[in-house]
């Protein structure tokens, strides 16, 4: 047994890629990117307006203050570096 699907379409993704070009053309490359943007667009707009209201209120200070603190969380728990090999 080789571990192929019997019938299988392709048998890789060149494969792939050459056969859908053979049939229909570049356009069939692209098919169902209409669809995507129409999708995951309302959800990228409303993620970026609520980040944008979410940091209305801060100043630039607050923001530094805030990576400040991140960053000296992130310092207490990193893995210390070994200066010397054993």
């Amino acid at each position: 047994m080789t571990g192929r699907v019997r019938g299988a379409l392709y048998t890789n993704p060149i494969d792939c890629l050459y056969k859908t070009w053979k049939v229909e053309g570049v356009a069939g490359w692209y098919k169902g990117t209409t669809a995507h943007f129409l999708r995951i667009f309302p959800h990228t707009v409303v993620t970026l307006v609520a980040n944008e209201v979410g940091r209305a209120g801060n100043s630039r200070a607050e923001w530094k203050a805030d990576d400040q603190v991140i960053m000296n969380q992130y310092r207490k728990f990193r893995a210390p570096v070994v200066e010397k090999p054993l």
